[in-house]
């Protein structure tokens, strides 16, 4: 579990809040894409690795908000 509830995470993302036809959960997976795409660019072993494990991250996130959405 993150230290943060999925609510408190995305207001330090800085991303904006998605509009009605997209979750929170299919932006934290948008978000986790980017990130990969730019491990996908990375000459160096541990930039690659950064953003991988910050793409990893952006999935846990929208699979928490997935949870918090079920529960709704």
């Amino acid at each position: 579990m993150y230290p943060l509830g999925v609510r408190e995470a995305w207001r330090h993302t800085g991303i904006e809040r998605p509009g009605a036809n997209v979750s929170v959960a299919d932006e934290f997976r948008k978000q986790a894409e980017e990130a990969k795409q730019m491990a996908s660019h990375c000459y160096k072993a541990e930039n690659e690795a950064l953003w991988l494990r910050l793409a990893e991250n952006w999935l846990k996130l929208a699979q928490e908000a997935d949870k918090e959405a079920d529960r709704r």
